[in-house]
């Protein structure tokens, strides 16, 4: 999730290939997008709005806290979000063809898109 950070400290992953220390001026990364909390709570945001949403996340994945928060916060404005932690799973599992894990995340995905979306030729 990109967006501007009130911290002021510019994260570490910016400044890669450039430098940079990760904060303050000089750093490389004035101007780039910075992670945000997601605040779906904010006035004129239309959580409403937001599809279900299916979040899968293995523990070994970076955006596993990211991916927690987003669960979290679209929960508690009312999305229906279902949250898929894989233990030991890293980021993408899902494509790593031939495994269980990804059979078995893939078989959730189509049972999430069938349970939500309707054919147009569905009443």
């Amino acid at each position: 999730m990109a967006g501007s950070s009130s911290s002021g400290h510019c994260h570490a992953w910016c400044t890669r290939g450039r430098g940079g220390s990760g904060s303050g001026s000089g750093s490389g990364c004035e101007g780039l997008p910075k992670p945000a909390e997601p605040d779906l709570h904010s006035p004129g945001h239309a959580a409403s709005g937001l599809p279900p949403l299916l979040v899968q996340v293995g523990t070994a994945d970076l955006l596993l806290s990211d991916s927690e928060r987003l669960a979290t916060a679209a929960a508690e404005a009312g999305v229906d979000v279902i949250l898929e932690i894989g233990e030991g799973l890293p980021h993408v599992y899902q494509i790593l063809l031939g495994t269980p894990e990804a059979a078995e995340a893939t078989q959730q995905i189509g049972t999430f898109l069938r349970a939500r979306v309707r054919s147009p030729d569905s009443p």
